[in-house]
């Protein structure tokens, strides 16, 4: 029985310091693909151990885009993924990048953040929204919002050259377990907001805090 002790307390020990783990990064995209347009999902730069992390992909009228045309249809370039001139839609539309997170088994992540780089495209004096949305509740609220007026974006080192949309909380998503798939919606404020251009999108990252499961009282929310 004695000789049982050191790897109970060792185990218990594991618990405890993934029990009071800080927030720390979940994820990070880092694009980065050259010169070259492409329609081509980006893999993740960085995931958790506790995470696998699927492809960073856009989608056009909720279907993966196909289209690789200069400058119109989403895709990638150079350090942002890219949403083209489409006539965006006035309020939440289809167009959208998308990435999931499969958790590891008997383990759960509490959101903390989700940040990234913008550009936005030509505008007409109104607003443009990049609106965070996740599968918990099946996409029908927004976790942060990043609104802007201004065209383009501020002049920063290589793979930077955006604005800084900061840490968002996402709070909201408290014991996640098994699988979530997040979505960054680009969307107008009114039909002819935007007027050309392109809307970009990069160097995105999420944080939480992972813990094991607790196998006493309720179980995560799915």
């Amino acid at each position: 029985m004695n000789a049982l002790k050191p790897f109970v307390v060792s185990v218990l020990g594991l618990f405890a310091a993934l029990s009071t783990l800080q927030a720390a990064q979940i994820v990070h995209y880092a694009i980065d693909v050259g010169k070259a347009r492409t329609v081509s999902p980006q893999p993740a730069t960085f995931a958790s151990e506790y995470v696998k992390a699927g492809d960073l992909s856009p989608f056009c009228n909720g279907e993966p885009s196909t289209n690789p045309a200069i400058g119109r249809g989403p895709g990638f370039f150079f350090n942002f993924g890219f949403l083209g001139n489409l006539g965006f839609t006035p309020g939440m539309g289809e167009n959208y990048f998308a990435f999931a997170l499969e958790i590891k088994k008997g383990y759960q992540i509490d959101f903390n953040s989700f940040s990234f780089y913008y550009r936005a495209p030509n505008l007409n004096g109104k607003k443009v929204y990049w609106d965070v949305r996740s599968s918990a509740d099946d996409y029908r609220n927004s976790l942060a919002t990043v609104t802007t007026r201004v065209s383009g974006g501020s002049k920063g080192s290589p793979g930077e050259s955006g604005y800084n949309s900061g840490d968002l909380p996402i709070l909201p998503l408290k014991g996640i377990s098994g699988q979530i798939t997040f979505r960054v919606y680009l969307y107008e404020e009114e039909e002819g907001t935007v007027t050309g251009g392109i809307g970009q999108i990069g160097n995105i990252s999420v944080t939480g805090t992972v813990s094991p499961v607790s196998t006493t009282g309720a179980g995560p929310k799915p």
